[in-house]
């Protein structure tokens, strides 16, 4: 289940809160987010604060923070991305699990022609003390 609420505030500022329910065998996660976040010329900030609870437990808190700038005649961009708190995840075999986590990425979007685009993010994922995801991503898309 999913809510969601997305609000232009207007000068350049935007606001968004998601509210999420997830039901697994072994318990129930509750989800939430705020972001804000504002454009100035070329460049975008946000911020995102996260919470989860499990099973009606305490909550694990997590931040995201993003910087943009965006170049070009068309909307290509190149953004940071750095994340840190503590997450609740379904990890196989061992079910719902609470960890901390770390991340940066750096992501992006490269028009070629006028419907194709090249879009990338090369990103580091430390979960806890299980394990650390290293990953390159590049991709073609286009646009209908």
């Amino acid at each position: 289940m999913l809510g969601h609420v997305d609000i232009d505030a207007g000068g350049g500022w935007g606001v968004e809160a998601d509210i999420r329910h997830r039901h697994y065998a072994s318990d129930d996660v509750e989800l939430g987010a705020m972001t804000i976040e504002r454009y100035v010329a070329q460049f975008r900030v946000a911020y995102v604060l996260s919470a989860a609870r499990l099973g009606g437990g305490a909550a694990a808190f997590g931040q995201r923070a993003q910087g943009d700038v965006y170049y070009g005649p068309r909307t290509n961009r190149i953004g940071l991305i750095v994340s840190t708190g503590n997450e609740i995840e379904h990890v196989e075999p061992l079910g719902v699990l609470r960890t901390p986590v770390r991340a940066i990425a750096i992501v992006g979007r490269q028009w070629l022609a006028s419907r194709w685009f090249l879009s990338y993010d090369a990103s580091v994922h430390e979960q806890g003390a299980l394990y650390t995801r290293r990953r390159v991503n590049v991709g073609l898309g286009t646009r209908f």
